[in-house]
Formats: C-alpha cells, structure tokens, sequence
C-alpha cells in the first residue's frame, strides 16, 4: 500500500518553493525575464487557488502587457473556481482592454454555466 500524501506537506513544500521562485525571479536583471518569471509564477499560484498571493506577484510585474496577462489569467482561474465576484472585481483592474475583455468573458462563460445569466 502506498502512503497517502500529506496535503499540510504539499502545502509546506508549495509554500517554500513559491518563496524561493520568488526569490529568484527578483534577482533577475532583465526586465522582461523578471516580467516573464513573475507571470509565471502568479498564475501557478493561481492554479493553487492561492489568489491572493498571485494577485500580489501580478501587482509587482513590471511589464504593463505581462501584468494585465497575468491579472487575465488569476481571473480566469478564479472564475473557473467559482469565486465569480472576485474574479469581476481582478478583471475590473486590468487596464489593457483586450485582457479585460478576455478575463470578462470567462467570467459570463462561467455565469452561463451556472444559469445565471440567459444565452
């Protein structure tokens, strides 16, 4: 029999890689690699369902194209959890209109499929 996993070991081993990736995102000097990084790691984050903390990576990107991509996604991601409120507010935040959009229509999709809103 093969021992189950310890989610609090997950979480812990989740937790201290997001800080070192973190960590080393930071000390890239390119902006555009520190931008890219960061991305990345606001939307594993996002994955995780940890929004706050990817929410709080989004913020600190640079690069106004991989920031609004990034808020795109962690609204995406929200939505696709069901946290449709919070999703609207992130989606609400994103300045460049084309991810705005994008993130508003996964959020109506989702409403859709919930029978929220008509077709």
């Amino acid at each position: 029999m093969v021992p189950a996993v310890s989610p609090h070991a997950v979480m812990d081993e989740l937790e201290q890689t997001f800080q070192q990736a973190l960590k080393n995102a930071r000390s890239i000097k390119d902006e555009d690699e520190r931008s890219e990084a960061l991305y990345d790691i606001a939307v594993a984050m996002a994955k995780a369902e940890l929004f706050n903390q990817a929410i709080q990576v989004a913020k600190s990107i640079e690069d106004e194209d991989e920031h609004s991509e990034a808020l795109c996604d962690i609204a995406e991601e929200m939505a696709k959890s069901g946290l449709l409120d919070q999703a609207y507010e992130v989606a609400k935040s994103i300045e460049e209109p084309i991810r705005r959009l994008e993130a508003l229509a996964s959020i109506v999709a989702k409403m859709r499929e919930a029978g929220m809103i008509g077709q």
